[in-house]
């Protein structure tokens, strides 16, 4: 009579520890069902494919945000942003394990509902130098070279403002840890330089539209860079008036 009973509890006890699993560590899940596992075919997807998949790969974290509101990851030439995860304290440089959803983002799909875990201590990549931007080239680790315009020194980061020729606004955001690191940019306007950093495509109307929306114009960029060392000062042309400060290389 008892061993009915034993049976129950024990099958009752599997089925809890089976419902923690998956609330406590819905990662497993996801590792076990991913649809895609690396960058490269995801990057791969035609606007709107793939929706709401499940995603597991590894890459290389090239930027987080001040509030870990958002992280860009990279492998080889491929990278992507992720969008509010679930992580502990990651930098830029060190390899991580991204499990979550792709979602819709504003050219290019994003992930969401991710768990990032850090995996070890990597490289970042060689930044590739660009002429023409192409919407290949957004959330990947680039190098530019620019005329700044104006700066605006905060306490934890730097904004610093230029124009491509096409007359698209720049925006480039730089890190820094102290105040005495913020005092090189405070008489940059004028001065050229080069610069590693994340681009972002910033879309009229963008941010992460819904499916069936349009209006995918690009109005300008943004680069993120995580450290002061990824931006050097070269020598000024002279010769150059106010009036023609606009990014070197840039050329849409």
């Amino acid at each position: 009579m008892l061993r009915p009973r034993a049976n129950t509890t024990i099958s009752i006890a599997l089925n809890v520890l089976v419902a923690l699993t998956y609330f406590v560590f819905p990662h497993v899940t996801i590792a076990q069902e991913a649809e895609y596992l690396d960058l490269q075919s995801i990057r791969a997807l035609e606007p709107g494919q793939g929706i709401g998949a499940l995603v597991s790969f590894k890459g290389t974290v090239t930027y987080v945000s001040g509030m870990q509101e958002f992280v860009f990851v990279q492998s080889g030439q491929e990278a992507i942003f992720v969008h509010k995860p679930k992580m502990g304290h990651a930098t830029a440089g060190q390899t991580v394990h991204v499990r979550g959803r792709l979602a819709n983002g504003d050219l290019l799909p994003i992930i969401a509902d991710s768990q990032v875990d850090v995996i070890g201590r990597g490289t970042m990549p060689d930044p590739e130098n660009v002429s023409v931007i192409g919407t290949e080239h957004d959330c990947r680790y680039l190098k530019f070279e620019f005329e700044i315009l104006q700066s605006r020194i905060g306490v934890t980061e730097t904004l610093l403002y230029a124009k491509t020729k096409a007359d698209r606004d720049v925006c480039i955001e730089i890190k820094h840890s102290s105040d005495m690191e913020s005092r090189d940019f405070a008489n940059i306007a004028g001065r050229r330089v080069t610069l590693s950093g994340v681009l972002g495509l910033q879309i009229a109307g963008g941010a992460f539209r819904e499916p069936g929306t349009t209006g995918n114009q690009i109005v300008g960029y943004k680069i993120f860079c995580h450290s002061t060392e990824n931006i050097k000062i070269v020598d000024a042309d002279k010769s150059a008036s106010p009036a023609s400060a606009k990014a070197v290389l840039l050329q849409r």
